[in-house]
């Protein structure tokens, strides 16, 4: 039996409340928390927090050491294939190639453990205000007025400005403390731009017949 997590309205006007999105869940025990992100978008993101205590967080160990452990291990591949039976020579593949990939990326238990958000330029005060402000949004969308709505406005324009200043400030100095070094400067402003360094998009070499 499956169950709605998600009851109140995703997309709100002031003429109007819509319940647009919904998450469906059998584990109604395991729901720690469950709700709507406030103001972020005209239509509300939702969430919810699943977690059963005897359950474990895994992730795939890759490390380029575990690549090429990989590649150049020594597998006798056209021998899986010598059966005139394709189900079975597919099936026999399937299995040696999955021994062989959890053998040399082997999955390593993860802790999750809250973290800061990556902004830092945003102080403590600065995210009690922004904790403020979603709650001053919640009160708007659960019962609005003209009156709720215009200090919403006015407070969430005086946060943002704030923010903004903080943000420039924060970069100022970092760009300060780096000008004599012009690596340093252009890590920075691909750190404001989000740019992130591409990753290949397939291994340097394949193996066949024993063969790189």
């Amino acid at each position: 039996m499956l169950f709605l997590l998600i009851t109140k309205p995703t997309h709100k006007t002031a003429n109007s409340a819509t319940l647009i999105d919904n998450i469906f869940t059998n584990q109604l025990k395991a729901v720690i928390c469950n709700g709507i992100i406030i103001d972020i978008s005209d239509l509300l993101p939702i969430f919810a927090y699943i977690f059963d205590k005897n359950t474990k967080i895994f992730k795939v160990k890759l490390m380029k050491t575990n690549l090429a452990h990989f590649l150049e291990s020594k597998v006798n591949w056209p021998s899986l294939f010598s059966s005139s039976d394709s189900n079975g020579s597919y099936d026999s593949f399937i299995t040696e190639f999955c021994r062989h990939y959890d053998n040399c990326f082997p999955l390593k238990m993860i802790n999750l453990k809250r973290k800061r958000p990556k902004a830092f330029w945003l102080t403590n005060g600065l995210l009690i205000s922004i904790r403020k402000k979603n709650r001053l949004y919640k009160k708007l969308i659960l019962k609005t007025n003209q009156l709720k709505q215009q200090q919403y406005k006015i407070y969430r324009n005086k946060l943002n400005h704030l923010i903004r200043n903080k943000k420039r400030l924060f970069f100022e100095n970092k760009f300060e403390v780096a000008k004599t070094d012009i690596k340093k400067t252009w890590n920075l402003v691909n750190e404001i731009i989000n740019k992130r360094e591409a990753k290949p998009s397939s291994p340097p070499s394949f193996i066949v017949d024993m063969k790189r």
